[in-house]
């Protein structure tokens, strides 16, 4: 239950917005780390779960996946109601700052004082986004402009950001976490013992309120619960069989299937999944959810890679179709025509054991225990051999593409499982790599630029992509996409863009003035692109630029963050040159 805060005893929220408004204007990430240090140590520890959350423009942590679903033309009209303005007012400041929370600012009368705590703030929004059902929409617009009558200007402007998932200062939850260890210790050394709590636990809302109320020891208590995801880990990439054997010697090898992720929990008769982004699919997949009931264990985590069969014709189906399987309408007739079958690769809970942090050689003997007991269409373990040499990996790797797989992945024997952790723990070696071909980017759109000639009709002509330093939690642009779509697809594409459209570039973008779109927009789409090579650039902010760039794909299963990182780029430039 929500405990609600007296607003004499803690954090106006006032005096938040005025952090929010000073982190707006940094963009040197120390700076950005030392204010939400001295934040965070000014905050009482009843409060840090709610002002961490509100400072992501959240309510609670992704798994839960609880929404606004406030449009603008919704808070259009929540404004005209507040300030007894005609929509044509509102509509006509709208479009001179290009921001709601800036039409907000402006019309506030700037002699208005607000004592609402940062709590109650909390739980009015929380209030608003829970609502549902017939008249919901007219009930949150009376609730908001209740809320919004009792703030100041600043915090007007801030809230209404909050709601239109437009808050974005330029940080993520890695910087938060930077910021305990700051408000701890002055520095970042503790970084990494923080973050494996935050692997576990997926909130970062209760890790800043556990280290506000217990310490350290809190953090250090912090365990996989069923039900609760784990950050998943990551494969680093090598560009040759020779190249992973001498990095990883003696190693397991599994094939590479073009699915999506997937972590099933079960909990007594509970069964729950989750995505590599970390949210909730359990509805999604009733053919998963069903089949993982009737496993006899009663709680249990393992993961696996979900992939469309074609049973007819006993053959894998493309990524794309696959994909489709994630909805949320008409989910039990597309199960049907799409039937899943998930290869599952690792274990991390068993009857109350953890066993994440044994060697991966353990994990995959108590998995064949585990599916030597039940026999199912669904979940299949994937298939596994052990390499002694490179030319071992080689004969797996031939084997796995005549089969019509993406590649392999080779896995260190005696590794744990690196929770939250992209590492060469797993390798993953791709089809592209073994043509002597650049292999494809995982990129983020950062915005896009207006059609011209035959696109004018369309909205878009192309669109500004980039990759992800996750050291500065930094967005660089690397390519300008125009090609690889369809007529149908650019102006799907344009309605999705418009929709997450920014007023300004945001502080953690990094864009050349020769590149700068017509529009930003929030790093909210991850695309798969293909090039014929990586190029040095002094335009792109990347320092590099994919030479004949092409949309191959949507990767909805990803987050910005996944998305090919500066350090990968620049090894793939190296070895490009060495071929």
């Amino acid at each position: 239950m929500m405990k609600v805060l007296n607003n004499k005893q803690y954090m106006q929220f006032s005096r938040f917005a005025s952090y929010l408004q000073k982190l707006e204007s940094v963009s040197s990430r120390n700076l950005m780390t030392n204010l939400l240090a001295e934040l965070i140590k000014k905050l009482a520890p009843e409060e840090t779960f709610f002002a961490t959350h509100l400072l992501l423009g959240s309510l609670e942590a992704p798994y839960k996946k609880i929404d606004f679903n406030i449009a603008e033309r919704i808070v259009l009209k929540i404004l005209a109601f507040s300030f007894k303005k005609d929509h044509q007012t509102i509509q006509a400041l709208y479009k001179k700052t290009g921001d709601l929370g800036d039409v907000a600012y402006t019309l506030s009368s700037q002699d208005i004082t607000s004592t609402i705590s940062i709590s109650n703030t909390y739980k009015h929004l929380k209030n608003i986004a829970l609502i549902q059902g017939e008249g919901s929409v007219e009930k949150k617009i009376l609730l908001f402009v209740k809320l919004l009558n009792s703030l100041d200007a600043l915090s007007k402007k801030y809230v209404i950001r909050i709601v239109l998932g437009r808050l974005r200062l330029g940080f993520s939850d890695m910087t938060i976490l930077d910021a305990i260890s700051v408000a701890e210790v002055g520095n970042k050394s503790l970084r990494s013992e923080i973050e494996r709590a935050y692997n576990l636990s997926c909130d970062i809302g209760l890790i800043t309120e556990t280290y506000k109320k217990q310490g350290l020891s809190g953090l250090r208590a912090i365990k996989i619960t069923p039900g609760i995801p784990i950050r998943m880990a990551g494969a680093e990439r090598l560009e040759s069989p020779e190249e992973i054997f001498k990095k990883l010697g003696r190693c397991a090898i599994e094939p590479k299937y073009d699915g999506f992720r997937i972590q099933v929990h079960k909990i007594d008769k509970i069964v729950m999944s989750f995505s590599r982004n970390l949210e909730n699919t359990s509805q999604m997949f009733p053919d998963i959810i069903k089949t993982a009931e009737a496993l006899p264990f009663k709680n249990i985590i393992f993961e696996g890679e979900a992939v469309g069969f074609d049973p007819k014709k006993a053959a894998f189906l493309p990524f794309q179709e696959t994909i489709q399987r994630k909805r949320k309408h008409n989910i039990e007739k597309v199960a049907q025509l799409i039937p899943l079958k998930v290869f599952v690769y690792d274990i991390l809970f068993i009857e109350n054991q953890e066993v994440w942090q044994k060697p991966f050689h353990e994990r995959r003997k108590i998995l064949q225990e585990v599916f030597k007991k039940t026999s199912s269409p669904v979940f299949s373990l994937c298939e596994q051999t052990t390499a002694n040499n490179a030319l071992q990996i080689q004969q797996e790797f031939n084997r796995f593409i005549n089969l019509g797989l993406e590649g392999l992945v080779a896995k260190k024997l005696n590794s744990p499982y690196r929770a939250g952790k992209r590492s060469f723990a797993w390798v993953k070696f791709k089809k592209s790599m073994a043509q002597k071909t650049v292999d494809t980017f995982d990129c983020v759109i950062m915005g896009y630029y207006a059609g011209r000639g035959k696109r004018t009709k369309l909205g878009i002509g192309a669109f500004l992509v980039g990759i992800y330093d996750p050291d500065a939690e930094e967005f660089l642009s690397v390519a300008k996409i125009g090609t690889g779509l369809s007529d149908e697809e650019w102006i799907t594409l344009y309605r999705t863009l418009k929709k997450l459209r920014l007023p300004s570039r945001p502080q953690n973008y990094k864009v050349t003035k020769e590149l700068a779109p017509n529009a930003y927009v929030q790093p909210k789409l991850v695309v798969e692109i293909g090039a014929d090579e990586i190029t040095k650039s002094p335009v792109h902010k990347a320092g590099f630029a994919l030479r004949f760039p092409r949309f191959i794909r949507l990767r909805p299963d990803k987050r910005p963050e996944q998305a090919t990182t500066t350090k990968e780029l620049k090894h793939m430039y190296l070895v490009q040159t060495q071929l």
